[in-house]
């Protein structure tokens, strides 16, 4: 396939840069305990200091090929009546995935897509379709903005937080002492926290993240886990 081929195939989104496809059970989110397939799509824009999966490559795969596997790993991952895919990042919409998102979606699945807020593409309107915006810095795509499901707020114990609201007040792309705000959730969404996977500090930033998530009324999400040298957020077996 020549270069020409790639660029156009990712211009419409009939190719893909994929990190892996594997198997989980979902940790948080409105399909938080539920079996599901995700698809780890490479590259992000930020550089979040704690970040495992900035720099990672992937192999470019053609739309079909995907599909195709997925669709293979239908039966164990069967809740109900419609099956779960989760697709994550780095940040998906960094890619046009919308013919993705549309072609799951007319499989029969269920689609959650994970995303920092930055980026957006155009993505079909379906009550089966998920967005969990995770903010990262100060600005969040107004598209984002009105279609996130849910927001999601990683939490470190040493970092200060909004008294009135207890969200973090600064973004996660500096750590060198300066204030630089992180987007708001809309207002009447579901918020989880979530503990930063820290050496040495991800206990005590688990214990920061339940004990704010009591005290706001939050919905609190397990730390995310190491597993072949990349951060998860599904639950592992």
């Amino acid at each position: 396939m020549t270069k020409k081929h790639i660029s156009r195939g990712r211009h419409v989104g009939l190719l893909l840069t994929v990190v892996d496809i594997d198997q989980g059970i979902e940790r948080d989110g409105p399909n938080a305990g539920r079996s599901a397939v995700y698809i780890h799509l490479a590259g992000c824009q930020l550089d979040c200091w704690y970040c495992e999966t900035a720099n990672q490559s992937g192999d470019v795969r053609a739309l079909t090929s995907i599909i195709v596997e997925v669709n293979n790993m239908r039966g164990r991952t069967q809740i109900g009546d419609k099956p779960l895919c989760v697709l994550t990042g780095g940040e998906p919409m960094k890619q046009k995935v919308g013919p993705l998102v549309e072609t799951l979606l007319g499989h029969g699945w269920m689609v959650q897509l994970e995303t920092n807020g930055e980026e957006w593409v155009d993505l079909p309107d379906s009550e089966d379709l998920d967005i969990i915006c995770s903010p990262k810095s100060d600005h969040v795509h107004t598209f984002v903005k009105s279609r996130a499901t849910c927001w999601r707020y990683m939490i470190r114990e040493a970092d200060e937080y909004e008294r009135r609201d207890g969200l973090p007040v600064c973004n996660t792309q500096k750590i060198d002492g300066s204030r630089v705000a992180v987007a708001k959730p809309t207002r009447g969404r579901p918020v989880w926290l979530q503990p930063v996977t820290e050496d040495g500090s991800t206990d005590k930033n688990t214990r920061a993240t339940k004990s704010r998530a009591m005290e706001y009324g939050y919905r609190y999400a397990g730390p995310r886990m190491l597993e072949r040298g990349r951060v998860t957020d599904r639950l592992l077996d």
